[in-house]
């Protein structure tokens, strides 16, 4: 008997099984229909014997094994694994681009690390140290790559979060000199990091420039201070610069242009 009659005969079988009431088919259908269905002497119905019923439309494969077979009636796809993936890349696509299957991954992701992320932690550590050189590689030709961009998206990152990145990089100079203290908490960071929002608008609006100085020096001759908010001013950068690295300059300064950020009464904001 032809294969293909043998294949329809087999799915009529498995068709009536399911009218009578049963959701599984028997197994020996089912393995007969697998057996059948991917077998290489499927013929066409009509024609010379031997040739292939499946062709692949887009790439012309004929190896019933690099296909894929559709689950309800066994009969392979009209194009192969391979160019299915490739067709459906763009769909894909589209799904993974879309607002709420973005939002829906994002709220997963977040989740997952708040749940995990002493794991995470260690699990990164771990890969740094053991992948540190090809980590590093895929960085410069990361960079080299999109420099023009990343220089770009750099700047203007800066121009919007000025206050941000200047109270970061006062924060990284001060902790070289081991002068960040270990007790210093979320709100202390957020008032540093008004305090250097403040400096800006205080320039915009006065057309002068100012500085967020130290009280007293992270590097005094005599005695040092800590970078905590306690010990921020805003003065103008003329007196900054010219102040020097003295205590007693700052103690026995009666300077106008001294703005104390806890006490911003009489300060015009344009």
């Amino acid at each position: 008997m032809d294969t293909t009659k043998q294949l329809e005969k087999v799915n009529l079988k498995v068709k009536k099984e399911h009218r009578l009431g049963n959701q599984q088919p028997s197994s020996f259908s089912m393995e007969k229909v697998q057996r059948l269905s991917r077998s290489s002497e499927y013929t066409q119905v009509s024609g010379s014997t031997g040739q292939p019923k499946h062709k692949c439309k887009d790439c012309g494969e004929i190896d019933l094994t690099k296909f894929g077979f559709r689950s309800d009636n066994s009969k392979p796809y009209n194009h192969c694994k391979s160019c299915r993936q490739k067709r459906n890349i763009d769909t894909q696509r589209k799904y993974a681009n879309r607002p709420d299957v973005r939002a829906k991954k994002q709220a997963c992701g977040r989740a997952y690390v708040a749940k995990n992320k002493k794991k995470l932690s260690k699990y990164k550590k771990q890969h740094r140290a053991i992948n540190r050189e090809q980590i590093n590689a895929q960085k410069r030709k990361h960079y080299v790559d999109n420099k023009e961009e990343l220089l770009k998206t750099m700047a203007d990152y800066k121009k919007r979060n000025s206050g941000i990145v200047n109270a970061g990089c006062t924060k990284r100079y001060a902790a070289k000199m081991q002068r960040v203290p270990a007790w210093l908490s979320e709100l202390d960071n957020l008032v540093i990091q008004e305090i250097y929002d403040l400096s800006r608008l205080i320039t915009k609006s006065t057309g002068v420039k100012h500085h967020v100085d130290h009280i007293i020096p992270l590097q005094g001759v005599n005695v040092s201070g800590l970078h905590v908010p306690a010990n921020l001013r805003i003065i103008t950068d003329s007196e900054n610069c010219s102040k020097g690295n003295k205590v007693e300059d700052i103690v026995c300064s009666t300077s106008k242009d001294v703005v104390n950020p806890f006490d911003l009464r009489g300060l015009k904001v344009i």
